[in-house]
């Protein structure tokens, strides 16, 4: 307030009246005129220090800009400036709506304000009578200095220090386009960015931009914030689309933040229905857990979601978290260790569930070997039959009754069976090469005819092994359709030193094909292109363990037919005796080979001598073929098949 208004209101109105009073009545007087004089001076001092000279007013951003001033019936006063600044009469005296006098006077700006003295004025009516006269300084705008934390969580809004308190100016922050306000708080800014798309663990550079009404109030300022890393989930004590076989009353998330807070659900998905699951959730640490009163029910599918989470530190889940599970039924078979055949006839066969079984179950009760008898027992999750009694070829089937409880008290509603046959072949080591390797026979059938089938009596024709291991893994099988009253013989590898060592002849040297003692066998053997073999054919017939081993196995059958397989020449060849023609023709057909019946020496180059199937015809008076495959190592049981077949039913 100026010093002479000052002056002026200390003055009391009724010394004021007197002086006046004096000065009307004897205006004429000398001495009055004086006083007058005084009177005057003081009132035109009172005038300029009221109105001639400015007064000088500090714009604040921070607070209402105002200053003290006495002004009678403020409604006539009318602003005389520029328009940067609107004048507002406040306080004072009123009588209804009419305001007789107001004791201060406020600048609020009407545009954004700079820096430097803006001057104005105001006076009633706008004249020049009792005008009063303001300088308003203007200072810096409020600076804006950063970002108060170096990281914060998206859930909380980015707090800005200002270098003052601004009621002034509105705020808002933006990011790729979008905008969110501020909220002035004391020197600080609170700034939202949940609607502005931000990312969890990202650094951005986000624009500020001061706003006067809504102008734009200068260039937009760039504000560093880094929101913090979202919360994640780091496991859960269900996998996603686990068969559950407990009966959980819980279920948890573990997160890598503890949570302050979190919401979560448990829904039973049915089809297109989903019902709640009333389940109560608790923070336990890290953990969220989910809990709830009653068992689940069995063969359902549930899902977890965990919808939101908190951490302490602010920072949210990165969307909705959910997993779906299954709850299983009882024990339900995953796999039995045999096939549909080819068991052996004292197998122990295992079948395995896919939970562990309860110790209280009768498993006797339960499960039942029909066809053969078995001891069965439970081990773990497993029931193990152990096989008895059952011929060979014989077929059994295993069962298993509907009721098998798991460890968890949940019983299956379903049964299980597996049928089977045991293994059709019977196996005997009829002797052993020169170097102690086993030569095994393979036996299937029952009856008293046999058909016998040899391989690999030349080291180097694999091929011929390769065929009758094929027919022996076949009949493993099938070996129950062989007809009554015949019998097949499976002799694979008759050189199993010469197959193992890819060599012709054995480790002796001799060739056994020609060891065997026909009315043709010779020691020295002829060769190809004229050659000779001193002792190729053996020292004496049947010198050799190999060919011994055969000609007993041999002769201890009632030969109806034998078959042997060599390499290579895609031909039949025939002892010539009985109907071994007529074999040897109807094999020859069906594979689409040639035959050499009667002039082989002139298709392999060379006299044969002390053959098996010459030897079988003479010794046994029974036919014999042989069969030239195309190749030495080739596999070429499939294409002879039926030929194989069509010989078991000679």
């Amino acid at each position: 307030m100026q010093p002479w208004y000052n002056l002026l209101m200390l003055i009391k109105l009724d010394e004021l009246r007197m002086l006046l009073g004096q000065w009307h009545p004897n205006v004429f007087n000398l001495a009055n005129r004086r006083t007058a004089l005084v009177a005057g001076i003081i009132c035109c001092l009172f005038y300029a220090g009221l109105f001639a000279l400015p007064k000088r007013v500090s714009f604040s951003y921070a607070t209402p800009t105002c200053t003290g001033e006495l002004a009678l019936l403020p409604g006539m006063h009318r602003a005389v400036d520029d328009g940067k600044f609107k004048l507002e009469h406040r306080g004072g005296l009123s009588v209804g709506k009419l305001k007789l006098a107001s004791t201060k006077i406020c600048f609020v700006p009407n545009a954004a304000p700079r820096q430097g003295v803006v001057r104005m004025a105001s006076a009633p009516f706008g004249g020049w009578m009792f005008r009063g006269r303001y300088d308003v300084a203007v200072g810096d705008a409020p600076r804006v200095l950063g970002a108060v934390r170096p990281a914060q969580a998206l859930s909380q809004p980015v707090e800005l220090a200002l270098s003052q308190r601004d009621t002034v100016f509105r705020y808002s922050l933006y990011a790729d386009g979008k905008a969110q306000p501020c909220i002035v708080k004391s020197a600080r800014l609170m700034c939202g960015v949940d609607r502005l798309g931000l990312k969890q663990g990202t650094e951005y550079a986000l624009k500020l931009q001061r706003w006067f009404g809504d102008t734009k109030a200068g260039e937009a300022s760039v504000v560093q914030i880094t929101i913090l890393p979202a919360i994640k989930v780091i496991g859960a004590s269900v996998r996603p689309d686990e068969l559950v076989y407990t009966k959980p009353r819980s279920l948890d998330v573990a997160l890598d933040k503890p949570p302050v807070t979190a919401a979560a659900k448990l829904e039973l998905l049915d089809g297109d229905k989903v019902a709640p699951v009333n389940a109560r959730v608790k923070v336990d640490g890290v953990r969220v857990l989910l809990a709830w009163d009653e068992d689940l029910p069995r063969e359902k599918t549930f899902r977890l979601t965990l919808t939101g989470a908190v951490a302490a530190d602010g920072s949210l889940l990165d969307g909705a978290y959910s997993l779906n599970f299954r709850t299983s039924g009882g024990p339900t078979v995953l796999g039995v260790n045999i096939g549909g055949a080819g068991v052996a006839g004292d197998a122990r066969v295992v079948v395995t569930f896919d939970q562990t079984l309860s110790k209280d179950i009768d498993i006797a009760r339960l499960a039942g070997v029909s066809g053969g008898g078995a001891i069965i027992s439970r081990q773990g999750k497993q029931v193990v039959f152990a096989l008895r009694g059952i011929p060979p070829c014989g077929a059994f089937t295993l069962n298993i009754a509907p009721g098998l409880v798991s460890e968890d008290s949940v019983a299956s509603g379903q049964g299980w069976s597996h049928a089977s046959r045991i293994n059709c072949r019977s196996t005997r080591t009829i002797g052993y090469s020169v170097r102690g390797r086993p030569i095994q026979a393979y036996f299937y059938g029952s009856g008293p005819t046999t058909v016998l089938f040899t391989g690999g009596i030349h080291g180097d024709e694999a091929s011929g092994t390769y065929i009758m291991q094929d027919w022996a893994s076949h009949l493993d099988v099938n070996g129950y359709k062989i007809p009554a009253g015949k019998q097949v013989v499976i002799v694979p590898n008759l050189n199993p030193d010469g197959i193992a060592l890819g060599r012709r002849y054995n480790v002796n040297n001799v060739n056994i094909d020609r060891n065997f003692p026909s009315s043709d066998w010779i020691s020295d053997i002829s060769l190809v292109n004229g050659q000779v073999l001193p002792r190729g054919g053996g020292v004496v017939p049947l010198s050799e363990p190999e060919t011994k081993a055969i000609a007993d196995l041999t002769s201890s059958l009632q030969l109806r037919a034998a078959i042997s397989y060599h390499a290579s020449g895609a031909v039949v060849g025939a002892n010539k005796v009985a109907d071994s023609v007529a074999i040897g023709s109807r094999y020859a057909a069906g594979a689409g080979y040639g035959t050499v019946f009667y002039d082989p020496e002139a298709t392999f180059g060379y006299t044969l001598t002390g053959e098996y199937e010459t030897w079988i015809g003479e010794k046994l008076g029974a036919p014999a073929i042989l069969i030239e495959l195309p190749t030495k190592g080739g596999r070429y049981f499939s294409r002879h098949l039926n030929m194989l077949w069509s010989m078991v039913s000679l």
